[in-house]
């Protein structure tokens, strides 16, 4: 066999096995297209005593409107997966441990600031209860999990009124914020914070959120995103 008739076959086997890779999500070709069929984990698992709260591994689109989570048709007052929103005491001896990966974005950002939220709505009140953790700066592509954790009875309270973990919660989301602390949302004035959403969406990232009893250390070997380069 002459050296052109190899070339060409070392060629075309080659292109034959980064297609099979890129259908497999082993290769970064903009936004991976394994992880556009994830998304939101519609069941938490509690793995030694810890729970997994929060568990987004995929894109998130324009149709999370820059909230992604529970639950994510934009009318709020849905019921979370019993196994994602556990009861505990009102003000129980609970950390947050959060960690996120971005992997990819249509036009990386390098101001990306993020946090996560709850919201809850009791029958008997007129208003809702919202608690948020602090902003956190999260590069795109970053080789490592951005990491925080904060207190169950330790968050921001809108208008100071805390979370009663001992009745269930009616929103669990992450949040994108811009570079001015704007959330790039159509639910938010302005619009999408002012950038383009194309520019934003789809993202490919892992968000998840572990509840583990006072000051034990996170297992997040026990919850693990999905393999990715």
């Amino acid at each position: 066999m002459n050296k052109t008739k190899q070339t060409k076959i070392v060629i075309v086997a080659s292109g034959l096995l980064f297609g099979l890779l890129a259908l497999m999500g082993l290769t970064r070709v903009g936004v991976r297209p394994a992880a556009a069929a994830g998304g939101l984990a519609q069941t938490c698992p509690t793995v030694g005593g810890q729970t997994l709260l929060y568990d987004w591994d995929g894109n998130v689109t324009t149709a999370a409107r820059g909230f992604p989570g529970f639950d994510t048709d934009g009318i709020g007052d849905k019921t979370i997966p019993a196994s994602c929103n556990p009861i505990w005491s009102e003000t129980p001896n609970i950390t947050f441990h959060f960690r996120v990966k971005i992997y990819d974005q249509p036009v990386p950002q390098d101001d990306i600031k993020m946090q996560f939220c709850f919201w809850q709505k009791n029958s008997n009140e007129n208003f809702r209860r919202e608690n948020c953790t602090k902003l956190n700066r999260v590069p795109v592509g970053g080789a490592n999990f951005v990491q925080w954790s904060v207190g169950a009875n330790a968050m921001w309270k809108k208008d100071r009124h805390p979370i009663l973990w001992n009745k269930p919660r009616t929103w669990q989301r992450s949040v994108f914020k811009n570079g001015q602390n704007k959330a790039v949302s159509n639910w938010m004035q302005p619009i999408w914070g002012g950038e383009n959403p194309n520019d934003w969406y789809p993202l490919d990232m892992c968000f998840q959120v572990l509840a583990v009893p006072g000051s034990e250390a996170p297992q997040w070997g026990n919850f693990p995103c999905d393999s990715r380069p």
